[in-house]
């Protein structure tokens, strides 16, 4: 089963499917958690059926956030439109700090502006001790598989993760040599040779999309049960899983630069 979804895509549609998405606050309040790092932090992100399928690393476009006190709020439509009309948006904590000291006669304070609540290049991400908190609960859980799909590869510290856990499924098979574990790249662009050929079992080259949808339709087709006792040898296989089967072949092709068989030439009439 997949236990966690590591994202660099920012439109949040993963939580438009049902999906707990990670946006650092207590699920039933809008308090940031901000306790240090320890067990305290990683039970309350962890525990009940609010446990967190999707760790967006970039953030979010479904929020908004301070550009001064970081005040996080929805990025609802009133804010959505004053954006599309390039209007800037007053932080409303600001605000109310700063006028609840001119009251008591003290100098007003400077107000920040609410801009789309995501990481750009360079910026510092304020979520990043609490996403390490959860690449270290999940190191610890010993995965067995990791599946990297569409991206670059470029940005370090999505490189820091993906060598990080693929180093600790390295480990398991080898202290556990009876335990198949796997680590596989999908794009349509092969890994820098150089840097990934020591890290990644497979690479398969194509549209991430028509795996995903093939994959499903062999999960449809069978139950988890029965893919895990399926014996290739005397199984006729269905039409979805004939389909996903020549996708890995010929993505595998591809990955090791081995070229599909051409077609023999028709004799003419």
């Amino acid at each position: 089963l997949l236990l966690r979804n590591y994202t660099q895509n920012i439109d949040d549609l993963e939580r438009e499917v049902g999906l707990v998405v990670y946006d650092g606050l207590e699920s039933d309040s809008s308090v940031p958690i901000v306790e240090s790092v320890g067990v305290k932090r990683r039970e309350s992100v962890e525990g009940g059926r609010d446990r967190p399928h999707v760790i967006p690393l970039h953030g979010t476009l479904s929020r908004a956030a301070c550009t001064v006190c970081h005040d996080r709020v929805p990025l609802v439509d009133g804010i959505l439109a004053s954006f599309k009309r390039g209007e800037l948006v007053e932080c409303r904590r600001c605000k109310a700090i700063s006028d609840d000291r001119v009251a008591r006669g003290r100098r007003r304070l400077q107000c920040g502006f609410y801009r789309p609540d995501i990481v750009l290049y360079n910026e510092f991400h304020r979520m990043g001790d609490c996403i390490a908190d959860f690449i270290g609960l999940d190191l610890d859980s010993m995965p067995s598989t990791l599946i990297v799909m569409g991206t670059s590869l470029r940005v370090p510290g999505l490189k820091r993760l993906v060598k990080d856990v693929a180093k600790a499924i390295q480990q398991k098979r080898a202290a556990h040599p009876d335990r198949s574990g796997h680590i596989v790249f999908i794009n349509r662009t092969p890994a820098s040779r150089g840097e990934w050929r020591s890290v990644f079992d497979l690479e398969l080259l194509g549209d991430c999309d028509a795996w995903t949808g093939a994959m499903m339709e062999c999960l449809d087709a069978l139950s988890l049960a029965a893919i895990a006792k399926l014996d290739v040898t005397d199984h006729r296989p269905s039409p979805s899983q004939s389909r996903i089967t020549n996708f890995f072949k010929t993505s595998k092709n591809a990955a090791v630069g081995k070229p599909d068989k051409p077609e023999r030439p028709t004799e003419p009439e």
